[in-house]
């Protein structure tokens, strides 16, 4: 999966609120639990270059969007053919 489809799937998933950040089998990645909404993959430079565009805030083991990630998301959202 090529970087932006993976920001946007994590964009999405932390949509629907925030997430536990735990460690995979892979270094270079890392889980992101949502609880019920179930566990995605990620890799770690996706989640760190999210962050690095104010996209999300990760507090601890905390990860949720920021007011510019949650607006992303409803860009990323709306129907191709808004108006």
């Amino acid at each position: 999966m090529n970087q932006d489809k993976a920001a946007t799937r994590s964009i999405r998933f932390l949509a629907k609120g925030e997430a536990t950040i735990r460690g995979a089998a892979n270094r270079e990645r890392v889980l992101l639990d949502g609880a019920d909404r179930g566990v995605i993959g990620v890799a770690s430079e996706v989640l760190d270059d999210l962050a690095r565009r104010g996209l999300v805030v990760i507090d601890g083991a905390q990860l949720r969007l920021t007011q510019l990630g949650v607006s992303a998301a409803r860009r990323e959202a709306a129907p191709v053919h808004a108006f």
